[in-house]
């Protein structure tokens, strides 16, 4: 009787130690998963840092490359009014067509519904007219502003830069223009460039593990990018 309670307490204390070490493996392997998962996300936030780095340098490399597009003044100044909108019955008549069709040997009875299909048009036509009107209000403008410019208004030259170049997504970039109109064919345009505050002062890339590597950048590289910066914005 005695060696058979001795015999249940030892395996009882065997299968506690045993389930002690099981859960001690298991929280070493949860800590394990823990780390890796730490390390693929700082190895993920270091390529995302670096991704960033080299696309604000590619911009501020790459000013030159961007172009306004060609404004055809003739076209602007001669267009005409756009077609104003028709009001639609697309869902009246579906509402229609579903009272008069049998369901089953029974006809459909007139509800709300084709009162709620009308409606449904009528706000879909009151969609489409201020949309229309906007759009209309806009032709207007640009082509009283297209009259202008072929009239030589050099005063009217200023607002067609504002409205219809790019130029405007430089101020982003530290960059400010500002245009002085002499004649018609003579523009001055004044570049007041901020670029050492927008060149970033240190270099990110990747080490050979993933891990993210910051240095500062060498006064020469800081001036290749700052004189490669200034004669974009002067192509620009």
């Amino acid at each position: 009787m005695t060696g058979d309670l001795e015999q249940s307490v030892q395996l009882s204390e065997k299968a506690l130690r045993q389930a002690q070490r099981d859960s001690a493996k298991r929280s070493r392997e949860i800590e394990r998963e823990a780390r890796q998962r730490e390390k693929l996300d700082q190895m993920a936030l270091a390529k995302l840092e670096v991704e960033e780095y080299n696309s604000k340098i590619d911009l501020l490399l790459s000013l030159h490359r961007e172009t306004t597009p060609i404004v055809d003044w003739w076209a602007l100044a001669t267009s005409l009014s756009h077609a104003s909108p028709h009001r639609p019955q697309i869902s009246e008549l579906a509402a229609r067509l579903e009272a008069i069709l049998p369901k089953g040997n029974v006809l459909a009875q007139p509800d709300n519904a084709l009162q709620d299909a009308i409606t449904q048009d009528t706000l879909l036509f009151e969609s489409e007219l201020k949309s229309h009107e906007q759009l209309e209000l806009r032709r207007q403008a640009l082509s009283r502003l297209a009259n202008r410019i072929l009239a030589n208004d050099v005063g009217v030259y200023a607002e067609a830069l504002e409205r219809l170049s790019s130029l405007a997504e430089l101020n982003e970039l530290g960059i400010e223009t500002r245009f002085i109109m002499h004649a018609p064919d003579g523009i001055e345009c004044v570049l007041s460039i901020d670029g050492y505050q927008v060149i970033p002062a240190e270099s990110k890339a990747l080490s050979a593990s993933g891990r993210l590597s910051v240095k500062a950048i060498s006064r020469q590289q800081l001036h290749e990018i700052h004189q490669d910066y200034i004669c974009g914005a002067v192509l620009r």
